[in-house]
């Protein structure tokens, strides 16, 4: 079995979540979205009986929930037509996002409750002659944006087992192999306060906590997979300099102040995107180094702007 043979297939649940049915019908090849490092595991509960004998010798386990996880990653890159989404939307929405707008879609945290009827989705794990089947799922990630390499999404996605059997790679897949900008040159400058500080990497993690349904009359023992709360966190590690009050970064964290980051890569319609974060606060400052360069190590919370789900919006054109 090959590992690199795999594929990442999924859908949304519009009519029944998780074990109420049987998941999101006619999934198949244009359901597939291409993706990096994808890997699973599973999770199964286990009873262990305590059972007093005339023996040390211990009975057999009790299985009993069935969980799985899947992991991974995908470039963000612009829309697939005039007015099409993105074809790593299901994975946003999947992960407790919210979309809006035509010529261009904006990605924000869901400003209501993410666990609604139409939010779960079924996910079909292949890889090379096996499928891990998942219904009633839901997940967590985070933006990575590293200079000098594209962008992406990091992802998990838990959803309770329907099966994991043998079976074929998908066919009729519709992939968008559209190459990624890099995080370089940018269209709007990177900037943390209106200055453009220099930086390695920045990452906003969505900070979904996710929980199960336990069922007891689900196959798995699970219903689906909710998110429970969210509390959404960034990092960046700009340069140290000294007499610039916008980038006195321990400064920033001791005076509470809350800071605008934004950056847009691309300034071709339909290979455009762009991350606009309106209340960035500094919440820890450290002291790291980059090539011999002094830098700061901070950690970020990332507060709502003015209305509910609002915290970041990631635009694609």
């Amino acid at each position: 079995m090959i590992n690199q043979l795999t594929q990442l297939v999924m859908k949304v649940e519009t009519a029944t979540e998780g074990f109420a049915g049987t998941g999101a019908t006619g999934i198949g090849g244009s359901n597939a979205i291409l993706c990096e490092d994808l890997d699973f595991q599973t999770e199964v509960s286990k009873h262990e009986r305590n059972a007093m004998q005339e023996t040390l010798s211990k009975l057999p386990a009790v299985m009993g929930s069935r969980l799985g996880k899947v992991t991974g990653k995908v470039a963000l890159i612009g829309l697939t037509g005039t007015t099409g989404a993105p074809e790593y939307e299901p994975i946003l929405l999947c992960c407790g996002h919210e979309v809006t707008g035509s010529t261009y879609k904006e990605y924000t945290p869901h400003s209501g409750d993410p666990n609604a009827l139409g939010t779960s989705y079924t996910v079909k794990f292949h890889r090379n002659g096996k499928i891990l089947y998942l219904i009633g799922c839901r997940g967590d990630g985070k933006f990575v944006f590293e200079v000098s390499k594209p962008w992406y999404y990091e992802f998990e996605i838990w959803g309770p087992i329907y099966s994991f059997a043998d079976g074929a790679l998908q066919g009729s897949t519709s992939y968008l192999r559209r190459q990624p900008l890099a995080f370089q040159n940018c269209a709007t400058d990177f900037t943390i306060g209106g200055y453009k500080a220099l930086i390695s990497k920045w990452e906003i993690a969505t900070g979904n906590k996710l929980g199960v349904r336990t069922d007891p009359n689900a196959a798995s023992g699970i219903r689906s997979v909710i998110i429970g709360d969210r509390n959404v966190m960034g990092s960046l590690d700009p340069e140290q300099i000294t007499g610039v009050t916008a980038a006195d970064w321990y400064d920033l964290m001791i005076d509470e102040t809350e800071r605008e980051v934004v950056a847009q890569l691309g300034a071709t319609d339909r290979n455009k995107v762009k991350m606009t974060v309106p209340k960035t606060q500094f919440t820890s400052h450290g002291s790291g180094d980059r090539d011999g360069v002094a830098v700061a190590e901070t950690e970020n919370k990332i507060n709502m702007d003015s209305a509910a789900g609002d915290e970041y919006v990631f635009r694609v054109y």
